[in-house]
């Protein structure tokens, strides 16, 4: 019964996910996906510009932010996470893929994370994501789950996609 449960509400979550999101078609399921324009950010200066923030669990106070670090490197999306978990009794791992995009929709890298986050603790984390061009993506693609019991499946998966095979 509680695994039918687990499923309803995965299902349900996945209601709030973008459906252009480039991220199922390359065959990362369950996650919720989010398209971000990065552009907004280009005057941003001296300090992070927030691309994000959203639940990683629908139905818990549990909340990630993901922000555009100020300095950036070539070759690369530098991103500060920060997870909040405000549940008292939930400790959860949290898989986050991220894919970026040109203006033509042109993957151009990604990047795969997961940090395992205490309840009622919070876990600020920088990311550093691989790009195949020196100039800002357009947009960034972000999808989030729970993934105490798939994180192995997830990591292959992503790695699977990062790689091109």
């Amino acid at each position: 019964m509680a695994t039918a449960l687990k499923e309803f509400t995965i299902a349900l979550g996945l209601l709030a996910s973008d459906p252009a999101a480039v991220g199922p078609q390359l065959g990362l399921s369950g996650y919720v996906w989010h398209l971000v324009d990065t552009q907004h950010c280009k005057h941003v200066r001296g300090t992070d510009c927030r691309l994000l923030t959203t639940k990683w669990d629908w139905k818990r106070p549990q909340i990630f932010t993901v922000s555009l670090r100020p300095r950036q490197k070539k070759g690369r999306i530098e991103l500060g996470l920060d997870l909040d978990n405000q549940d008292r009794t939930d400790t959860d791992t949290v898989c986050i893929m991220l894919i970026a995009r040109n203006e033509e929709g042109t993957v151009l890298g990604g990047g795969f994370v997961s940090f395992e986050v205490p309840s009622q603790q919070r876990r600020l984390e920088d990311v550093s994501v691989v790009i195949g061009d020196n100039r800002m993506p357009k947009r960034l693609e972000i999808g989030s789950k729970q993934c105490d019991e798939t994180y192995k499946r997830d990591r292959k998966s992503a790695l699977r996609v990062l790689s091109g095979s």
